[in-house]
């Protein structure tokens, strides 16, 4: 086993703790060792997140979409970070995408009974709801999301803005 993806296993277990920024941490770290696989784009998309990097977000989940497009959940996942950045109209996009591809064979036997969970019908039915969620939001909160993602840039810029201080 390579030592990237021992960083990625150990991040993986990070990651279902819910410790996103000590998962993030092994999962760039897994990335600079040269792992490049959907698993750590989507992981590593999900923790920047969930710690409001969405700009980050966004660029993993484009890498995990070019290595599997037929995925809805990635459509899904990238149209919140850009519904998070005030990008509308791309998570509407995204949305859409992901709701047509939910409704594949491949995608109704990866998704719908985790869903199901939820209270939904399917994975399309709860991709639906957040899709008319998105459309609801007040234009004026869209606009506070997008400038709070602007004014917190990207997490390696704060990083780097960090170690020089």
């Amino acid at each position: 086993m390579s030592d990237a993806t021992r960083l990625f296993e150990k991040g993986e277990l990070l990651f279902q703790e819910a410790k996103f920024e000590d998962a993030l941490y092994l999962f760039d770290k897994a990335f600079e060792t040269g792992l490049r696989s959907l698993e750590l784009f989507y992981r590593r998309g999900a923790c920047s997140n969930q710690q409001n990097w969405h700009l980050d977000a966004i660029d993993d989940f484009s890498k995990a979409i070019e290595i599997d497009p037929h995925d809805c959940n990635l459509w899904i996942q990238r149209g919140n970070s850009r519904r998070s950045c005030g990008d509308i109209d791309g998570a509407l996009s995204d949305y859409d995408e992901g709701i047509k591809l939910s409704k594949t064979d491949r995608n109704k036997q990866t998704y719908d009974d985790v869903i199901k969970e939820l209270g939904y019908e399917s994975a399309t039915d709860f991709y639906e709801f957040i899709r008319t969620f998105a459309t609801s939001l007040d234009p004026c909160f869209l606009r506070e999301l997008a400038d709070e993602a602007k004014a917190r840039g990207r997490r390696r810029d704060a990083t780097e803005q960090d170690g020089e201080t």
